[in-house]
């Protein structure tokens, strides 16, 4: 794979899956979700550049610290059915600045290890674990690491 995938964002289905699938990660469903569905299904349009980039860097990151795959999966991306932040400008999965990744021992052992935990927890509870620059955000939830994408250049 290069790094020629540039366009801003993904405004169709089949672009960002191929992109995910030819750095070897998993999307947990299919099918894309139709309009007003919410599980059962996965959907990828509209994903922005640099969060599809922070998955697939993901899944390069830790195969290489483990010296194994670490099988990254896509648990949740653009569909609906996410909380949803209440500002325009907020970073939401519907803006394609939210991915959700499978919990599985490689991926948490990675990201506890080689980011930093932050002290205080996020409303609902859940642990943030962030990067030195501040451009991404890992927050565990129960059965998946909820990441959020603030930087445009990762």
């Amino acid at each position: 794979p290069t790094s020629t995938y540039g366009t801003p964002s993904a405004p169709d289905e089949i672009t960002p899956r191929d992109f995910l699938q030819s750095w070897k990660v998993g999307i947990n469903n299919a099918n894309e979700c139709p309009a007003g569905q919410t599980t059962g299904c996965t959907s990828l349009s509209g994903m922005k550049r640099q969060t599809l980039w922070a998955v697939a860097n993901l899944q390069k990151d830790c195969t290489n610290f483990f010296h194994q795959d670490c099988s990254v999966v896509v648990s949740g991306g653009t569909e609906g059915g996410h909380a949803e932040g209440s500002t325009p400008t907020a970073l939401t999965h519907s803006s394609g600045d939210k991915v959700d990744i499978r919990l599985n021992d490689f991926v948490d052992e990675y990201i506890t290890s080689q980011y930093k935990k932050l002290p205080q927890k996020r409303s609902d509870g859940a642990d943030i674990y962030v990067d030195s620059r501040g451009c991404l955000e890992f927050a565990k939830e129960s059965n998946h690491w909820d990441v959020t994408v603030k930087c445009v250049d990762l």
